[in-house]
């Protein structure tokens, strides 16, 4: 059958290549979405006819979901059998099972997994979840999940009780905007506990096994960001007793495939949290690992091929594997950053997986010690070169990298978002060459009382003693100039880019940094309010003529799939809006003309 079969495989054209390679690998011919084809968001009121209509112009036998947002979707499944093809991915009762998050904790808990459940409600409101922390008299933190198994709706930790009204109304909008209802758990939260990811292939016959564990303790909000191959932090007997407990969830569920189960370890004790039945990037870095074809073994458990049988001679399990994940955001603001990439390196390590959610790709490096794999995922770092309009979190991953606890291995699960502190800032000496370089370069003017600002500093000093390495290289953009090459201050050579995206600012990098210069002229007087980041205006919240005070959210941009709130730290007052929702607007772009509020 797998020499006469076509298969289309979906998701991003770069993760479905790699995974149509292993198909034709097994002689099956196979197709990719043509550009013209985009499927919609699973939120779309009008998703699954979009994708029925879609799917059914391609005589394609099998459908391979690849990583898409569909992947693990019911929908997609029901679409695929009901066109007449093969669904390459567990069946559809499994789907169900495994894509409502609090039904299928709920079930493992009553066959004896711990869980981390504190009620069995789904709630839709934040005036629901309210009347449970008081019904039940819940501690804060706690943790809030949505029902739906999609991550980039993110999870939630309720710190404290401010957070209702400053925090969670924004992240129930995400999960509304991105999954088209509101309705989440709550779970216990843990300190200090690590977060493990165990993926699994179990055959047809009941046979099973277990490749290596992943820590993947270093994430935001749910978001990972640096995962660990063969984590080396349970001891034999938890280990054995974690693959147990898969064991009798699997056979319970009579379930054959790929896929992976988390649970959170501490000490000798651990909590089932998450399970996902698909192929995930992490098999990208298992494949490299272990010299396995995760695809042909999904093949093979379906009956479709019988040509892959795993055996305990391929685990090699002295290799440790390190796997960091590029996102085109300011990670420590937390905000997406999509831009025009116009120069770009990377190094053979780097594999990009571009995709419209701000993912760019990752970094796998493997070596015979954890700290010798940290070392060489630092020097990788140093040679991947991504520069333009586009931001990306390469800084962020080098300061993790760099930092003595997860050096030293004592991090946990909620490390990045409660303890770990980054560098913000340049030193004062390269903030001021890169105001010299912006003002002798490209925006030499005439008028004195022109003030430089980098990053949120402001520059009072130009420092001269920056030079050129080499004669840099000049751009444009849309009418501006920028300029690329090599900056030397004192015995310290660093590249840069200056990119234009607005008269008198360029977005620049200089060696791991991303700042903004601008230059401010004695027109630009008084408050100012202007857009955050690239994107389109999802909704404005206070009519023209309103008073909005300090901190108060007057507006949400929607970029790359996520919705950002809008605030300023003081009290002002609107005049007239200077955009519409729906419009698209650029970084740096001025949203409304404002003045400050009046004290009473």
């Amino acid at each position: 059958m797998a020499t006469l079969a076509k298969a289309l495989v979906l998701g991003t054209r770069t993760t479905a290549t790699l995974i149509g390679n292993q198909l034709k690998n097994e002689g099956i011919s196979v197709e990719f979405l043509r550009p013209e084809h985009v499927l919609p968001l699973p939120s779309h009121p009008d998703a699954v006819r979009q994708m029925k209509m879609i799917l059914s112009q391609y005589n394609v036998d099998w459908v391979h979901p690849g990583t898409s947002v569909w992947a693990d979707r019911v929908e997609l499944a029901a679409v695929v059998r009901e066109l007449g093809k093969i669904f390459i991915g567990p069946p559809i009762r499994i789907l169900n099972e495994f894509s409502n998050r609090l039904n299928f904790l709920i079930s493992a808990r009553d066959l004896g997994v711990s869980t981390l459940l504190l009620s069995d409600e789904p709630l839709h409101s934040l005036a629901e979840l309210e009347k449970l922390i008081l019904r039940k008299k819940l501690k804060l933190p706690i943790v809030l999940k949505a029902v739906k198994c999609e991550r980039s709706a993110g999870v939630f930790v309720l710190h404290n009780a401010s957070m209702l009204r400053t925090e969670l109304p924004t992240w129930l909008d995400q999960m509304r905007h991105l999954l088209g209802e509101v309705i989440f758990f709550v779970e216990k939260h843990i300190e200090g506990a690590r977060h493990l990811s165990i993926p699994f292939c179990r055959q047809s016959n009941g046979d099973l096994f277990f490749f290596p564990f992943i820590d993947i303790s270093l994430q935001i909000h749910g978001r990972r960001l640096i995962e660990i191959f063969n984590a080396f932090v349970v001891d034999s007997d938890v280990r054995l007793k974690i693959e147990q407990t898969i064991k009798i969830l699997l056979n319970h569920y009579q379930y054959s495939g790929v896929g992976s189960f988390e649970f959170l370890v501490d000490g000798s004790r651990f909590f089932l949290i998450e399970a996902e039945a698909k192929i995930n990037l992490a098999f990208y870095f298992l494949e490299r690992l272990k010299k396995i074809q995760l695809v042909s073994l999904q093949l093979e458990t379906m009956g479709l091929i019988q040509t892959h049988r795993l055996s305990t001679q391929q685990q090699d399990d002295f290799l440790f594997g390190l796997g960091l994940h590029l996102y085109a955001e300011d990670p420590v603001l937390r905000l997406p950053q999509p831009g025009v990439v116009l120069e770009f390196h990377h190094p053979d390590e780097c594999q990009l997986f571009p995709s419209e959610d701000g993912y760019l790709g990752m970094i796998f490096v493997q070596a015979e010690s954890y700290k010798a794999a940290i070392k060489k995922a630092v020097q990788v770092l140093d040679q991947l070169w991504i520069a333009g309009s586009l931001q990306t979190n390469e800084r962020y991953l080098f300061d993790i990298l760099k930092h003595p606890w997860v050096h030293e291995g004592i991090f946990h699960a909620g490390f990045l978002d409660d303890e770990f502190i980054p560098r913000v800032r340049l030193s004062s000496e390269w903030m001021e060459a890169l105001a010299f370089v912006a003002k002798n370069e490209l925006g030499r003017s005439s008028e004195k009382s022109e003030r430089w600002v980098v990053g949120d500093q402001w520059v009072k000093n130009l420092n001269e003693k920056v030079e050129w390495v080499n004669p840099p290289l000049f751009l444009e953009n849309e009418g501006r100039v920028g300029v690329s090459g090599f900056l030397r201050l004192g015995e310290e050579v660093q590249r840069v880019c200056f990119f234009p995206i607005h008269d008198d600012r360029w977005e620049v990098r200089l060696g791991h940094w991303f700042y903004s210069v601008r230059r401010m002229k004695s027109k630009d007087v008084g408050p100012k309010v202007v857009s955050l980041l690239n994107g389109r205006v999802h909704s404005i919240l206070y009519q023209a003529g309103a008073t909005v005070g300090a901190h108060e959210p007057f507006l949400v941009i929607e970029s790359l799939h996520q919705l950002v709130s809008h605030a300023l730290p003081l009290d002002v007052r609107i005049h007239f809006w200077k955009v519409v929702v729906g419009e698209i607007v650029k970084k740096g772009q001025e949203l409304a003309q404002i003045e400050v509020a009046a004290k009473n």
